[in-house]
């Protein structure tokens, strides 16, 4: 629940981290020479899944903690940990990802893939009985506000920010997952 100050300042953490993969993935993207409408549409179908995905996340999280109150905090932040440390660790494999023209039904592919990472956080956060509205709203917020960004400086610059945008990201989900563990004991 978002009753202080310190829980706000959480979930915007949680909410920027989440939303740190939709920055390095149009970071990429961004260097096709987009026009600002496509750029718009883009960071705006991004946003939608990564507030979609945890939506169904937090309802399935909030069910269970119904059920199963311990071993939700428990779970939560186990998936939490374990989603932050494969975020960190994938940064570091080899990638080749061909150019990806996104239009259309790859346009929608590509924006669900990169949001798909926000459903398990969506159960976590639901585990630990987080508003809903806000959280979302959030995620929708700043996924956003970060895929246009990196749309437009992918549009301007290289590839200079993208693993490591991934990575604090990792660190971010990582840190807090550890978090939700050593308070649920």
């Amino acid at each position: 629940m978002v009753n202080t100050l310190l829980d706000f300042v959480s979930l915007i953490f949680i909410a920027i981290a989440v939303s740190l993969d939709g920055f390095s993935v149009c970071l990429g993207i961004g260097m096709q020479n987009l026009r600002l409408r496509r750029i718009a549409l883009i960071g705006l179908l991004i946003g939608l899944f990564h507030m979609a995905l945890p939506f169904l996340g937090l309802i399935i999280g909030n069910v269970m903690s119904l059920k199963w109150t311990n071993v939700a905090s428990l779970t939560g932040g186990a998936l939490l940990t374990f989603l932050g440390l494969y975020m960190i660790f994938s940064t570091f494999q080899i990638k080749s990802i061909p150019p990806i023209s996104p239009r259309g039904i790859q346009l929608v592919t590509l924006a669900f893939f990169v949001s798909v990472d926000s459903f398990p956080v969506g159960i976590s956060l639901g585990l630990s009985g987080v508003r809903t509205f806000i959280l979302i709203i959030m995620f929708g917020f700043f996924t956003t506000l970060f895929a246009w960004t990196g749309l437009l400086i992918g549009k301007k610059t290289s590839q200079l920010f993208g693993t490591y945008s991934e990575v604090l990201g990792g660190i971010i989900l990582f840190s807090f997952g550890t978090g939700y563990l050593f308070n649920a004991y």
